[in-house]
């Protein structure tokens, strides 16, 4: 990408050509000079140089939309290159969430990293309602979802089915009464949440109980939602976190219940906590490797997400 587009995305990026001066280690002065040579040749100023911070001109949208696309199109020769050297070297972006990079990938990666020791990983944790807009953006490769429904600007292929529980503190009132449905950390470790003939526990006995939820936008969120409307009754949130990991560990702690992943609990030191299945279609989440629609997918791409299906969906 030539210098001048650099220039005028780190101006867009600092808000300022003081500021962009100073991360790009050049004078406020040559910068001004590298602008103003493209928007002489554009026939149009790109910023509007009164607002604070500055701001793009319409023409300066437009200009920025086609560095975009170059970056784009440079990102994928790139990738297309790396992979004619069979992943001697390269870098791979991927987008997960804390509970997957910290207890489904692991296994996943350590098998990639034997197979390509050349290739740099970088994991970018986020919650889910921020994935989406990296892999737009363009500041990973792929991500790990589990929405019911993707835009068409998406590609997907499942790696991974996930079941939720009802993780209650054992010493909550509401406990009492359902010790024929209740599990405990060695029963979830035998994996008996799946037996289909355990009663599922009655959401609207837990209706009172505060919850510890995951803030707007993330899937667990709107399926807590929508299983409690689905046994007529509402949940009480008592705190609202960015990561399900973080709810599990309060839940630990006696704060709330929540609900989690049977795998997250299955690796995690027993606590007091009671568990029970759910009775909905919604507590079973299939796990996508999503990527954008009519790009490039780079071969550290493919075979990740090859060793994802290896891994967990074997027969």
């Amino acid at each position: 990408m030539r210098q001048e587009m650099i220039y005028i995305r780190t101006i867009c990026e600092e808000g300022s050509f003081s500021a962009a001066a100073r991360k790009l280690y050049v004078s406020q002065p040559a910068l001004s000079v590298a602008v103003r040579k493209v928007e002489e040749s554009l026939g149009a100023p790109i910023f509007d140089r009164a607002a604070q911070p500055l701001t793009l001109t319409e023409a300066g949208e437009i200009y920025m939309r086609q560095v975009a696309r170059i970056e784009e199109a440079e990102r994928d020769a790139a990738a297309q290159i790396g992979d004619l050297i069979h992943l001697r070297r390269g870098r791979l972006y991927v987008g997960a969430t804390q509970y997957f990079d910290s207890y489904i990938l692991p296994p996943v990666l350590r098998r990639f990293c034997e197979a390509y020791p050349g290739v740099e990983v970088h994991l970018a944790e986020e919650s889910s309602a921020l994935l989406e807009s990296s892999l737009r953006a363009g500041s990973v490769d792929v991500i790990f979802e589990c929405r019911e429904t993707f835009g068409e600007e998406f590609s997907y292929t499942p790696v991974f089915q996930d079941h939720i529980l009802l993780a209650v503190p054992a010493p909550f009132a509401e406990n009492r009464g359902l010790e024929d449905r209740a599990l405990t950390w060695q029963m979830v470790s035998e994996r008996r949440h799946l037996d289909p003939a355990l009663p599922p526990a009655p959401l609207e006995r837990f209706a009172a109980v505060p919850f510890l939820l995951l803030t707007e936008g993330n899937n667990l969120l709107e399926r807590a939602g929508r299983m409690f409307a689905q046994a007529g009754a509402s949940v009480n949130v008592r705190m609202s976190v960015e990561q399900m990991v973080t709810a599990y560990n309060l839940a630990r702690a006696g704060v709330g219940a929540t609900f989690a992943s049977a795998r997250l609990v299955q690796n995690t030191p027993a606590g007091e906590l009671c568990y029970y299945r759910m009775g909905s279609p919604l507590a079973s989440r299939q796990f996508y490797a999503v990527t954008r629609s009519g790009r490039y997918v780079p071969y550290a791409v493919r075979e990740l997400i090859e060793l994802m299906r290896q891994t967990y969906l074997r027969p």
